[in-house]
């Protein structure tokens, strides 16, 4: 298979989302094609022991890949084979024809994280109908209010702080000095796009910081700074839940496809996404969703992320992004 144009476009598809930005993708040449695995030092073990932000993240990387190459008119074909021991998820190998797809690079280009303010948003009918038809049989998108979560918020940003292995993890990729001039960090959670200014991620990653952890711990301030986390998640936000039947691997992966497809259909039009992974990643938390959102047995919350606009949000750079690249980035419209 011919790859060497698609070879020139990969950092678009590595524009995919990720938790803590972590990339953990990797293309391995293969005859046929390429195998996908992943990186387990990129994998977020004490938060994510269950694997399903790795694979959701996977998914997404999945579908970034084959927009790009039905762009340029590459067959390209995703053919699923997961094994987690080994850190295989599958090959990519030529197909018959592109891939068929709504969306471009602009898109992949243009979506956003924001974890700014968002104005409140009601999705109006054509956008449900639009979403809908991105949910793969047995997937379910619900649509709520921050109101029915907003007390769950604090306890979740609590547990991140409060729990060593947990914290200790988002001290490795948070990046306390990355600037926006330059690419200071290549992967990992900067501080701009964590909507922190210079002195709060200075103490933030002090405070976590080996020696001082401890005594963070003992003080209480886990719960004095994960208070501050409410305002995020307005009472009136407009959040909403990918729920999926299956509990395989596979399955995590397929829908991580789909929540790239969502993310990328409401940055068509011009809307923010921002996922509440916390929630999910607390068990207490997460043994209460079910009954709020109404999910009945055998069926699985797989992400939680709220939407809406905001001003335009710090974007996080890419491993190999080149300065030219970003330059590319840079002026796509934030939609």
């Amino acid at each position: 298979m011919e790859l060497s144009a698609l070879r020139q476009h990969l950092w678009v598809a590595c524009r995919a989302p990720s938790a803590h930005n972590t990339q953990p993708w990797l293309l391995i040449d293969a005859p046929e094609g390429w195998r996908l695995e992943f990186s387990a030092a990129r994998h977020l073990s004490a938060s994510d022991a269950g694997h399903r932000d790795l694979l959701l993240s996977l998914g997404a990387f999945v579908e970034s890949l084959l927009i790009v190459a039905a762009e340029l008119r590459v067959s390209l074909q995703f053919e699923v084979d997961v094994d987690l021991e080994a850190r295989r998820l599958g090959s990519f190998t030529a197909g018959t024809q592109p891939y068929r797809t709504a969306f471009r690079s602009a898109h992949l280009l243009s979506r956003r994280t924001s974890r700014l303010p968002f104005e409140p948003l009601v999705p109006h009918a054509a956008l449900q109908r639009t979403l809908q038809a991105e949910l793969n049989p047995g997937e379910s998108l619900i649509t709520l209010k921050g109101a029915q979560l907003h007390d769950l918020l604090v306890p979740a940003d609590e547990y991140l702080l409060d729990t060593p292995g947990v914290a200790r993890e988002f001290h490795r990729w948070f990046r306390a000095c990355a600037q926006a001039s330059g690419p200071a960090a290549l992967d990992g959670l900067t501080a701009e796009c964590l909507g922190l200014g210079r002195l709060q991620s200075r103490t933030l990653s002090m405070l976590l910081s080996e020696g001082i952890y401890p005594w963070f711990r003992r003080s209480r301030l886990p719960r004095l700074l994960a208070r501050t986390s409410s305002a995020v998640l307005r009472k009136d936000t407009c959040v909403m839940a990918l729920v999926a039947e299956g509990s395989r691997p596979a399955d995590t992966l397929a829908a991580g496809r789909t929540l790239q497809r969502l993310w990328l259909a409401l940055t068509a039009e011009g809307i923010h996404t921002h996922p509440l992974s916390q929630i999910l990643d607390y068990p207490s938390t997460a043994a209460k969703l079910p009954a709020r959102l109404s999910v009945g047995e055998g069926r699985r919350i797989l992400s939680l992320f709220r939407v809406g606009r905001s001003a335009r949000p710090a974007v996080s750079w890419r491993l190999g992004e080149t300065f030219a690249q970003r330059a590319l980035l840079d002026r796509s419209p934030c939609r």
